[in-house]
């Protein structure tokens, strides 16, 4: 009887121990799991994360469009029989150039918007942005205005711009076959690089000081 005792109690005993164990085991788990969600949210509500993700989007749209415009390169050298070797990389290269240049050249009268210096600066030398001249223009308005007038002509060459970059890209659609890959990568080229930099630019500057002042105040509050 009293070896059936012991044995019951080492029974008992080896079930205790094992359910304890699968409690700690359960308990960190739980523990571990919290803690995981507790530090994902903390990295999706940093302020540097939609930076980051604002960042990355803009470098997918800009290697897309490089590769439109090296391909539209490589086909207008393959035009002047330049499409082979040396030759064709060469093409595509000033294809490559040439689209940064096109959109370069767009974003100039727009800095205004993405760059809090120049918009001070903007105000610092009275350009007026939307200038329309009231009437024929003349030396006296022309001096008096001279900088909104360079700011309009900057407008309107971004519009010839935009006109010579849309035809370049839907020629080199047309000409090549218009399949649904090459409609999806010339409306990104076309439409998006600007816009992913804007988004990068007010992301940035707004966030990027937010996550600044924010660790700002841990270090004022560590040296405490």
């Amino acid at each position: 009887m009293a070896k059936i005792t012991k044995f019951v109690k080492k029974i008992f005993g080896f079930l205790r121990n094992c359910i304890h164990f699968l409690w700690e085991l359960i308990d960190n788990a739980l523990h571990l799991i919290v803690f995981a969600f507790s530090y994902l949210t903390k990295i999706l509500a940093s302020p540097s994360t939609p930076c980051v993700v604002a960042i990355i989007a803009f470098g997918a749209v800009t290697a897309i469009a490089a590769g439109q415009w090296y391909s539209i390169g490589v086909w207008l050298g393959s035009k002047l029989g330049a499409s082979s070797g040396i030759l064709g990389v060469g093409s595509g290269t000033a294809g490559v150039l040439l689209g940064l240049g096109i959109n370069v050249y767009q974003l100039a009268p727009q800095l205004w918007k993405l760059r809090r210096d120049i918009a001070q600066a903007y105000a610092a030398l009275k350009i007026d942005t939307e200038f329309q001249s009231e009437g024929a223009e003349s030396v006296n308005e022309r001096n008096r205005n001279w900088l909104s007038y360079d700011h309009g002509e900057l407008k309107r060459s971004r519009l010839i711009s935009y006109a010579v970059e849309t035809g370049l890209v839907l020629s080199y659609c047309f000409f090549t076959g218009l399949n649904f890959f090459s409609i999806v990568t010339a409306a990104i080229s076309l439409l998006l690089p600007e816009k992913c930099l804007t988004l990068v630019s007010s992301t940035v500057s707004l966030l990027g000081k937010v996550s600044d002042h924010l660790s700002q105040e841990e270090a004022d509050h560590a040296s405490l």
